[in-house]
């Protein structure tokens, strides 16, 4: 199960740009151990999308990290409009070529990935 990817997990507000930071060496370790072999070496990836969606509402938020920086970030931007609880559905790794593997909400460690809001 998919847990720990983030160095930085902020306390997400509303309203404000909440900076995530990937830790590629923890999700390269969770491929080589659980994915297919090609996107075992980080220099084939592109981008890492993490897809999160409201509970209720159909609102959607996708983080999308670059693998070429050396500390990918992306942010967290919702309004203050926005609904509370946000569930992880995917996070898929993107190669140079357009090719993807992901991993599904079932595979997330959800404790870990899910935000509440409030």
């Amino acid at each position: 199960m998919l847990t720990g990817i983030f160095i930085t997990f902020p306390a997400v507000i509303k309203g404000v740009a909440n900076e995530f930071e990937l830790n590629l060496s923890v999700l390269e370790a969770d491929i080589i151990t659980n994915k297919d072999s090609y996107f075992h070496n980080t220099n084939v990836w592109d981008k890492i999308i993490v897809t999160y969606e409201t509970d209720q509402g159909g609102q959607s938020e996708q983080l999308e990290f670059f693998a070429s920086n050396a500390q990918p970030k992306a942010n967290f931007t919702v309004s203050s409009e926005a609904r509370n609880i946000w569930q992880a559905q995917a996070v898929t790794i993107v190669d140079k070529d357009g090719g993807s593997i992901f991993y599904d909400r079932d595979e997330l460690d959800t404790a870990y990935f899910d935000l509440d809001l409030t």
